[in-house]
């Protein structure tokens, strides 16, 4: 593991990925491959080798999620405000539908 410790975390996914190959390889009887425990010691030994990368990586996903969510949060704000926006459109224009029925009746009924 050692010598690919200088790609940093670049190698780690073709790591995981070899190690995945392997456990779909058929294997005889007699023979146990033990990839699932290796390649969990394999993650282990690059975390443990460079947690600082570790770290700022897992707090850089974490960033990037809450930006995401903030961005969708903003979308969301910004429909609810352009629904309301048309609501109080279409009340308004009601509203005023409403008044010049009143003026028509109240006229139709003063000429009577």
């Amino acid at each position: 593991m050692t010598p690919l410790f200088e790609w940093e975390f670049n190698a780690l996914p073709l790591m995981i990925e070899w190690f995945e190959r392997a456990s779909a390889i058929t294997m005889p009887e007699n023979f146990d491959a033990n990839v699932g425990p290796r390649k969990l010691s394999c993650i282990y030994q690059f975390v443990r080798a460079m947690p600082e990368l570790y770290v700022e990586t897992r707090l850089r996903k974490q960033l990037e999620d809450i930006k995401s969510k903030e961005s969708e949060m903003e979308k969301r704000q910004m429909d609810l405000r352009r629904q309301q926006l048309i609501l109080e459109l279409q009340l308004k224009e009601m509203e005023d539908e409403g008044g010049r029925e009143e003026e028509y009746h109240g006229e139709a009924t003063v000429t009577h």
